[in-house]
């Protein structure tokens, strides 16, 4: 069993990797010429700013 702290790490880091898969879609997979929707954008920035905030939290609760 993780402790908290550690299961924050995962679910940023989880979050992280979500955010990565969204940008290599957009990157690699859709048409260039196909318009830019709105839903993965917002979608890729809150999942990759939240994973780095909450794997920046596990961490330094951890060291507390």
């Amino acid at each position: 069993r993780l402790e908290p702290a550690y299961l924050l790490v995962l679910l940023g880091a989880l979050m992280f990797i979500a955010s990565d898969v969204i940008l290599s879609f957009q990157l690699f997979v859709r048409p260039a010429d196909a318009p830019k929707p709105a839903l993965p954008s917002i979608a890729l920035w809150f999942l990759y700013y939240g994973g780095q905030a909450l794997i920046a939290w596990g961490v330094l609760s951890n060291l507390a």
